[in-house]
C-alpha cells in the first residue's frame, strides 16, 4: 500500500483502515490519525478504524454459534452454509449485543450475518472517506480476518472491488524490516524494497451480482 487509492485492511480486535494521502490538511480536518508515510516528503498516512468489533463478535459468537475452545471453526463452517445475505438477516455487530434476540434464525445465516454486517460496516467507513475525497480503488486485507477465507470473500463482495489477502501472520514485520533497510540503506526506498520482499498473497475478484 504506497499510493493514494490503495487501502490496507488490518481486521484485527479493531478493523484499521490504513491509506496513503498527499493532504495532510485533509485528515486533520477529518480528525483522521495522521503520520508522516514513505521518506524524502512521501505520502501521509491516514488511519480510520472500526473500533473493537471483533471482540463484540468474538461475544455474540459465544452466544449464539458456540462457546467451544474450536468456536472460530464452527462460525466459519456455518457461514459458509448460508446464502449471500443471510436469507435477509442483517446483523450491525457495533449496535448488537448479548441481550439481542436471533432465535428466529438459523445459525448459518446467523453466522453469514455477523460477517456480512461488519463487511457493510467496513463499507459505510469508506463511503464516508470517499464523501471527503478519499478514494478506494483498491484494498489489501492483512490480519485474523483476513486468513478467514469466507470473511475475506464477504469484504470483497460487499467492497465490490479487488482484494488483496495477505494472510501471513508476519505482515507487520515485514513491514518493520523494510523500513529498517531503508533507513541504514539496504533499499533505496520503500518502493523499491516491495518489488524484492514479495509476499505470498491472494487476489479476489468480486461477484458483481452478489455485490449489486
Amino acid at each position: 500500500v504506497l499510493a493514494a487509492g490503495q487501502v490496507m485492511l488490518s481486521a484485527g480486535t479493531s478493523w484499521v483502515l490504513f491509506f496513503p494521502e498527499p493532504d495532510r490538511d485533509l485528515l486533520v480536518r477529518q480528525a483522521l490519525l495522521c503520520d508522516p508515510f514513505l521518506h524524502r516528503n512521501g505520502f501521509w498516512g491516514g488511519m480510520a478504524s472500526i473500533e473493537a468489533v471483533s471482540r463484540k463478535i468474538d461475544r455474540l459468537i459465544r452466544r449464539w454459534i458456540s462457546d467451544r475452545a474450536d468456536c472460530l471453526d464452527t462460525f466459519t463452517k456455518l457461514a459458509r452454509q448460508a446464502p449471500a445475505g443471510a436469507s435477509g438477516l442483517i446483523i450491525r455487530p457495533d449496535l448488537a449485543d448479548e441481550a439481542s434476540d436471533f432465535s428466529g434464525h438459523s445459525r448459518p445465516d446467523i453466522a453469514r450475518a455477523l460477517m456480512e454486517g461488519t463487511a457493510f460496516l467496513l463499507a459505510a467507513r469508506l463511503e464516508q472517506l470517499k464523501r471527503v475525497g478519499i478514494q478506494a480503488e483498491s484494498l489489501t486485507m492483512v490480519g485474523g480476518a483476513a486468513r478467514n477465507a469466507v470473511w475475506a470473500e464477504i469484504v470483497c463482495n460487499v467492497f465490490g472491488k479487488p482484494v488483496t489477502v495477505i494472510g501471513d501472520a508476519f505482515s507487520g514485520a515485514v513491514g518493520a524490516a523494510i523500513v529498517a533497510g531503508c533507513g541504514v540503506g539496504a533499499f533505496a526506498d520503500e518502493q523499491t524494497a516491495a518489488r524484492q520482499i514479495q509476499q505470498q498473497h491472494t487476489r479476489l475478484l468480486p461477484d458483481q451480482k452478489i455485490h449489486e
